[in-house]
């Protein structure tokens, strides 16, 4: 695994949100200014508690391209044209968690060949990735859960994820081994929202099950209907396999 080129914060802020991508902000329920006391705590817990279970840890982590300020701790990885990954974090003292990822398939530059009704040639339309939306939920929600486990969310933890810039987006199994949908389910909106707030508990016991819930959530928004959660519940066990 390479190291990424590492770019100015602001600039990589702007090429994320121009892009199709993920946004999400987490923090304990009730807000304490300094609940980790120090920055270097703050660099240990994303150490400790980043999830290794794709190519790339989440977060992503080098110490030395950390930048330190006053309650907070960031790091901004640019597409460097190489490796598909564009990505931005920021993990203040007061415990929330501030991370944008860029989507996959919008560094891939994957497409999908569809006719529509009525039309004789086939168009392209960009994707989502029914598989990558599960393994990043669940990694975000592991994440939460490994944070938790150090008490930063000692009673609860509130949760607001969001899809940007995915109106249009076709939903699809990027899996070869796995059959593709008889239907096309194609998101009418800008932006799909996920909040909630968890009791620490049920993070603790069940992060696993809540990713799967919220990965539904995304789901329904494109038209699916998961009439039961077999589906996504394989897929992410897969996906957990590659835990060592």
């Amino acid at each position: 695994m390479s190291e990424p080129i590492i770019s100015d914060s602001v600039k990589t802020l702007e090429s994320i949100r121009s892009k199709a991508h993920w946004k999400t902000i987490f923090h304990p329920a009730y807000f304490k200014k300094d609940l980790i006391s120090t920055l270097a705590q703050l660099r240990n817990l994303i150490a400790k508690c980043q999830i290794g279970l794709t190519g790339w840890p989440f977060p992503i982590y080098f110490p030395e391209h950390i930048s330190c300020h006053d309650d907070y701790i960031e790091m901004a990885v640019p597409y460097s044209g190489i490796v598909p990954r564009e990505d931005y974090w920021k993990f203040y003292q007061s415990g929330q968690f501030l991370h944008y990822y860029v989507l996959t398939e919008d560094l891939t530059n994957d497409l999908f060949f569809v006719k529509p009704i009525g039309l004789e040639s086939k168009q392209e339309i960009h994707i989502v990735s029914y598989q990558r939306i599960i393994y990043f939920v669940t990694q975000v929600f592991l994440f939460i859960k490994a944070l938790a486990k150090e008490h930063i969310y000692d009673q609860a933890c509130e949760i607001d994820m969001g899809l940007h810039n995915v109106s249009g987006r076709l939903l699809v199994l990027t899996d070869p081994n796995l059959s593709g949908f008889m239907s096309k389910y194609i998101c009418k909106d800008t932006k799909i929202s996920y909040k909630r707030k968890y009791e620490c508990k049920e993070i603790l016991m069940g992060a696993e099950g809540a990713a799967v819930d919220a990965s539904i959530h995304f789901f329904e928004r494109f038209g699916r209907n998961e009439s039961d959660s077999q589906l996504p519940e394989r897929i992410q066990k897969a996906f957990l396999s590659r835990k060592t």
